[in-house]
């Protein structure tokens, strides 16, 4: 991963995003019910933009939602935790 993601772009964090790009492929590991391999849905990996925020503050949200809106009232909370 982190060979196909060297660029001049990410430079420094290329070790951090392989290591993000390979945790996201393998949370989406499943067993096809047809063949009974195993397969890697890519199309249920979403990535969020957040304009204003560092490269490195990037995540990996296993096993949930991440919703990219802004409070409508400063009384709102900013977050929920199970």
């Amino acid at each position: 991963a982190k060979t196909s993601m060297s660029s001049k772009i990410l430079g420094a964090e290329s070790d951090f995003f392989a290591k993000l790009a390979v945790d996201a492929v393998k949370s989406v590991k499943m067993k096809s019910p047809s063949t009974g391999k195993t397969v890697y849905p890519l199309s249920a990996i979403h990535i969020l933009k957040s304009h204003g925020k560092s490269s490195t503050e990037s995540q990996l949200v296993d096993g949930g939602f991440a919703l990219n809106a802004q409070r409508a009232a400063q009384g709102m909370v900013t977050s929920v935790e199970a």
